[in-house]
């Protein structure tokens, strides 16, 4: 079973999606998106967590950073300039285990070579056996 969400809930207005806008000059939405993100956590209590792009892991690294220190060192980070051991982490979170992979976002891999698809497919594929062991 799969599920998705996404950290910041999307917002549309005049059937355009709203996008680079700065949210964190929005505590309360970002506090809302964060509760709301936390209770579909605990209902799902999914194995694995795939966050997808910069901002999405910016967004976790700032809103469950305080609550699962093994993602302190994803803060600042770029993705580009995390090696492929650096994008999981196996975290224990509220009780439970929880593999957190943070992935390019698919838009961006249309423009990588086959060798690059190959290496962010061999990243979620890792991501998945941790997720799946135990």
């Amino acid at each position: 079973l799969f599920e998705y969400t996404n950290a910041v809930l999307g917002l549309r207005t005049d059937k355009k999606a709203i996008d680079h806008l700065d949210w964190s000059r929005h505590p309360d939405f970002c506090q809302f998106c964060g509760d709301f993100l936390r209770l579909q956590l605990e209902a799902m209590k999914p194995r694995l967590l795939v966050v997808l792009g910069q901002r999405p892991k910016d967004t976790i690294c700032s809103t469950l950073g305080a609550e699962i220190s093994d993602i302190t060192p994803w803060r600042n980070r770029d993705l580009s300039s995390m090696t492929a051991a650096e994008t999981i982490r196996v975290v224990e979170w509220r009780g439970m285990r929880l593999v957190l992979h943070v992935a390019s976002h698919p838009y961006s891999d249309f423009a990588k070579d086959d060798a690059g698809k190959a290496e962010i497919a061999d990243r979620l594929k890792r991501a998945w056996e941790l997720a799946r062991s135990e």
